[in-house]
């Protein structure tokens, strides 16, 4: 099983490709993405251990949802968390 790190990190990931994807495809609702990725990382970071342990499961469920029209249209050819590392640098 993942440490809570690895979790928290796969499913920030996902965020910052849903954020990515959000500012580069044209007619992408980018004040609801920013809002989403804004919204995950704050939880992130002020939330108790035990409350992102609960709720991270559900937040990267929300997120794969999310992201999943962008993977269908533009199929990665490189993980997720190859891509969000690439795009935070």
């Amino acid at each position: 099983m993942k440490d809570l790190n690895e979790r928290v990190n796969e499913t920030f990931n996902l965020a910052v490709y849903l954020q990515m994807m959000g500012a580069i495809i044209p007619g992408s609702d980018w004040a609801k993405v920013k809002e989403v990725v804004t919204s995950v990382h704050d939880f992130i970071k002020e939330s108790d251990e035990d409350e992102v342990n609960f709720k991270l499961p559900l937040i990267k469920q929300m997120l794969i949802e999310m992201t999943q029209p962008f993977m269908a249209r533009y199929p990665l050819k490189v993980s997720v968390d190859e891509v969000a590392f690439a795009w935070k640098f």
